[in-house]
Order: structure tokens, then C-alpha cells, then sequence
């Protein structure tokens, strides 16, 4: 099985990118992810669409801090295949 390692997304902007809302969100993170560190981004979902997806117990060392989230879309996240709301 594949995997990803030492992954590094900084200083972008993620907006409205699942246009014809198939379930992607903003970040959509699959299996064996090892060494992640999403910081400093501007992140707007669509409407109905999710900020960020990771539907699998899989990888470590997983960070997300210091993000600019618009919730003015949706506020919505999975997170080891349970559905939750950012505040």
C-alpha cells in the first residue's frame, strides 16, 4: 500500500474547491499519511462542502494549526470517520 511522508502545505488559500460537491472538501486526507503539517492556510468551503476529510485511522503526526477558516460556508470535518463541527 502507498503512502505519503514529510508533506509540508503552508501559506495557501483553499476555496470552494469541491465545486460539484463529491464528498472531496477543501482537504480530502487518504491512507498512510506520516509527518503532516497543514499551517497558516485560508480555508473556505462551499455551501454544503466540508473543510477538511480524513475518513480513515491511518498515518501519525498529523498537524493542523494556525489556519484561517471561513465558516461563513459550512463549519463541517471528518475526522477518523466521525462527522464534526468547527466552532
Amino acid at each position: 500500500m502507498g503512502g505519503v511522508k514529510k508533506i509540508r502545505l503552508l501559506n495557501n488559500r483553499l476555496i470552494h474547491n469541491d465545486q460539484q460537491q463529491q464528498f472531496g472538501g477543501e482537504i480530502l486526507l487518504q491512507y498512510n499519511i506520516n509527518d503532516l503539517i497543514i499551517t497558516k492556510n485560508a480555508i473556505s468551503p462551499n455551501k454544503n462542502g466540508y473543510l477538511l476529510i480524513k475518513d480513515n485511522k491511518s498515518g501519525k503526526n498529523i498537524n493542523i494549526k494556525h489556519n484561517n477558516y471561513n465558516l461563513k460556508g459550512s463549519n463541517k470535518t471528518i475526522w477518523n470517520k466521525k462527522e464534526e463541527y468547527l466552532r
